[in-house]
């Protein structure tokens, strides 16, 4: 199109009319205005509350209160737990993949002799988390109780994610759970720039889980 046809089609169209609003209309409250759906009236949303999803609660698989450490084993082969999860990545500097792979699949053993062993850093772990667990209550504020089951994932695709929890943490929406570590000389290493990455791992698992 040149521009003489341009300019010939410009002229043929009327030229735009100013807006002149009519301020005699009255005015309506859009917050109260009704519209008609069928046979329900329905309100502008602006005026309306937002509905609450309902949270999906964490399956209590199995009461840990009365289970020993050979029957704590045999559950948590059921699924992937919270400190199976960084291994499961190959991210656990004391399990490797493959380790895993043999416990879960019935292949291999795992080493019970950590919880009766007196110098075994997982039984002086257990003895300290009581005493960790009210240094973080005092210090912070916050209540703490304990969680004596293992939880489970409440949807079902995702059933294999379980979780223990050290503490829980309550009446608090920030917060929710208290995952208590103590380290010894080898595991402070680990530490020095900051959470080690399968720790993180861990408690992100368990947020999930719950």
């Amino acid at each position: 199109m040149n521009s003489h046809t341009q300019i010939q089609n410009t002229l043929n169209h009327p030229p735009l009319q100013p807006y002149s609003p009519n301020l005699n209309l009255p005015i309506q409250n859009s917050l109260t205005q009704q519209v008609e759906v069928g046979t329900r009236t329905k309100r502008d949303r602006s005026n309306t509350q937002p509905r609450k999803t309902k949270t999906a609660v964490a399956k209590r698989l199995a009461n840990t209160k009365q289970m020993n450490y050979q029957q704590w084993l045999e559950v948590r082969k059921q699924g992937i737990g919270s400190s199976d999860a960084a291994t499961a990545c190959g991210l656990n500097p004391y399990m490797s993949m493959l380790e895993l792979w043999m416990i879960k699949t019935g292949r291999m053993q795992q080493n019970i002799e950590d919880e009766s062993a007196g110098y075994a850093p997982l039984y002086w772990g257990k003895q300290l988390e009581p005493l960790v667990a009210e240094y973080y209550s005092m210090h912070t504020n916050h209540k703490v109780r304990r969680v004596n089951a293992v939880l489970q994932h409440p949807d079902e695709d995702k059933h294999f994610m379980l979780a223990n929890l050290d503490y829980a943490v309550v009446g608090n929406e920030e917060v929710q759970i208290l995952e208590c570590k103590t380290v010894g000389e080898y595991g402070a290493k680990l530490w020095r720039d900051g959470v080690p990455l399968y720790v993180l791992c861990q408690v992100q698992h368990q947020l999930a889980v719950t």
